[in-house]
């Protein structure tokens, strides 16, 4: 620390002088190759440097987004763009829009369609579910129909369809795809927690449709699926648990809520510490 100190208070004793050697920095990253470390270390050059413009085409790189999406399911590209002054992530939809029209170096179809599907995925996640990120969806799941030669592989894009078209507010639609994609994993005897994270889509849609008591055992089976496939302890079964205790709750089943948000919580704290943010929803609940 005293070696960073002294060399710090020579060479870079004015904000200028840092900002400077953060672009010099940020700039030998951008002509690597795409790669986990030119990931972490690129934007990082960038913010530092307040250097938006650089940071935003990063962020939109076509051969950068694949690694962007897969750390941390993408919140670390969240929190980039977010350093962004006046950049909301409900804008990001229509970038990578704009970006996607320019990406023309995937010729593969299976490239396209794993892009396609993390993308509409991630966005999608993040409450962002215009035409835009339908059409990922919707591409994906095309393509990998056209290409897959009758082999059921298209489960997952399927159910992107499906939460897409749920979140859209188009029930019927989403009804279908998720249908679909639950009658798929039973045929192919797919994984559990595959099975189960479709049985509790499909449930979401039926509660939305007033199947109450369908609704309820659908989510209940998809529970006992998921806990026979993760454990106990899997940050996975969150939304499981929150999911069902809520249809408990607004059935008047106020005890059987209440075992399942304090599962939930204990969980949480297990997983995350007692004073963590996301154990904000077991405690509202």
């Amino acid at each position: 620390d005293y070696v960073r100190i002294a060399v710090r208070d020579r060479y870079l004793s004015s904000l200028g002088e840092r900002n400077k050697i953060h672009r010099r920095v940020g700039l030998w990253f951008s002509k690597q190759i795409a790669s986990a470390r030119r990931v972490e270390e690129e934007p990082y050059q960038w913010i530092q440097a307040k250097s938006w413009r650089k940071l935003s085409q990063c962020l939109t790189e076509e051969t950068l987004i694949s690694h962007f999406l897969e750390v941390n399911d993408g919140y670390d590209l969240i929190k980039y763009w977010l350093a962004i002054p006046g950049i909301h992530f409900s804008l990001l939809e229509d970038v990578y829009r704009k970006a996607w029209s320019k990406w023309d170096s995937l010729s593969d179809w299976g490239e396209i369609s794993q892009l396609a599907f993390r993308l509409s995925h991630f966005l999608s996640s993040k409450g962002l579910n215009g035409d835009f990120v339908l059409r990922l969806a919707q591409l994906a799941l095309d393509l990998d129909r056209r290409n897959s030669d009758g082999a059921p592989l298209y489960g997952p894009a399927l159910s992107l369809v499906g939460q897409v078209c749920f979140s859209r507010g188009d029930l019927k639609t989403a009804r279908a795809h998720f249908e679909q994609a639950v009658q798929m994993t039973t045929e192919t005897n797919c994984a559990a927690d595959e099975l189960a994270i479709r049985k509790y889509n499909l449930a979401r849609v039926m509660l939305a449709e007033d199947q109450i008591k369908n609704g309820r055992l659908l989510q209940e089976e998809a529970l006992h699926e998921a806990l026979e496939a993760w454990g106990a302890n899997s940050p996975a079964l969150l939304p499981f648990l929150h999911g069902l205790g809520k249809v408990y709750d607004e059935q008047g089943l106020t005890d059987d809520a209440l075992r399942l948000v304090r599962q939930a919580y204990l969980l949480e704290q297990k997983l995350y510490g007692t004073n963590d943010v996301r154990a904000a929803t077991s405690l509202n609940n």
